[in-house]
């Protein structure tokens, strides 16, 4: 054999040899894989951040007072190892027979008028400043209930007590905060959120007297996807209801709302595992009949569960997406 065949043979023995050694080293590769259940693209445990709230609970109190004003206290709070590390507090506080304004208290903020009249700031400042404190030092239910207050006045019967850190930046009543705080965290469920935030769609018949609220309680996962899900919706007329109770639970006495209930729970559970986008870009029509504007698309997976109006809870989804 001359020398050219002699170096040609050489080669081809190593790049016999070298191929052998990187199938090995794949054969190896694609066995761990098996085993172990990982793929290049999958995230390993240590990737994926620690959840940031293990549960999450929502309470929402209404009553109507003398005037006819309805007032509707809400809250949503995160919870980890016992302790309250997220709180949204707001309200709804408007009379449907004389305001036209949509909004919240916190969505009003000074046009709610409260500065003027105190210099521990505005009610959303000072409703805030609650929030806060609590989700700030990450207190228990117990240091909840266990916040200082004094009775000022029949009227004002929980009010943070002067000299302490709460009173510098409230002076409100926070009675009925801490009455939807603690049912809150009697409600509360297992949840891997990441992200916690609150939506509402408001409205008014100034001349029924009638005021509908949406109200949204989402919570989304390190992946942006729905974890948790709760949509409730009120219509209260002042001159006729004695109380302020959700469509589901006057679905439990009134056959005629059963629908409307259901649909709201299908909805709910559909959403979960989506992303927010997903969520209130969910393919919707108008039948063109002056009532519904977005019943779920004919022959939709959505269309087979569920089959009321999701205006108002497509607005409140759009509204929480902005607020996580």
């Amino acid at each position: 054999m001359g020398s050219i065949e002699r170096l040609m043979e050489g080669k081809k023995m190593r790049l016999r040899k070298k191929n052998i050694v990187v199938g090995v080293m794949i054969a190896t590769l694609i066995e761990s894989m098996i085993f172990t259940g990982c793929s290049p693209t999958t995230h390993t445990k240590e990737d994926i951040p620690e959840t940031k709230y293990k549960q999450a609970g929502y309470a929402v109190k209404g009553e109507i007072e003398e005037d006819g004003t309805v007032k509707m206290t809400y809250a949503l709070i995160g919870v980890k190892n016992k302790k309250i590390t997220y709180v949204y507090l707001d309200q709804i506080e408007q009379n449907p027979h004389t305001d036209r304004h949509l909004f919240t208290n916190k969505e009003l903020y000074t046009a709610y008028g409260l500065a003027y009249k105190g210099n521990k700031g505005e009610w959303s400042e000072q409703i805030t400043a609650l929030s806060n404190y609590i989700s700030g030092n990450s207190l228990t239910i117990d240091e909840v209930n266990d916040i200082p207050v004094y009775k000022k006045s029949e009227r004002e019967q929980k009010v943070p007590k002067k000299g302490t850190d709460l009173a510098a930046g409230c002076a409100l009543d926070i009675s009925d905060f801490l009455d939807v705080i603690n049912e809150a965290y009697d409600n509360r469920e297992d949840t891997d959120a990441m992200r916690l935030a609150v939506g509402e769609d408001i409205r008014v018949n100034n001349l029924k007297g009638k005021l509908s609220a949406t109200i949204g309680f989402v919570g989304t996962n390190y992946r942006y996807k729905i974890c948790y899900s709760h949509l409730e919706s009120y219509t209260v007329d002042v001159d006729t209801d004695k109380e302020i109770i959700s469509t589901k639970e006057k679905a439990e006495m009134d056959d005629s709302i059963k629908n409307i209930a259901n649909g709201e729970k299908a909805f709910e559970k559909y959403i979960e595992g989506l992303n927010m986008v997903e969520a209130y870009g969910v393919e919707t029509y108008d039948p063109g009949d002056g009532v519904n504007t977005a019943l779920p698309k004919v022959d939709t997976d959505l269309a087979q569960i569920c089959n009321i109006d999701l205006s108002k809870y497509i607005l409140v989804l759009k509204e929480i997406a902005g607020r996580l």
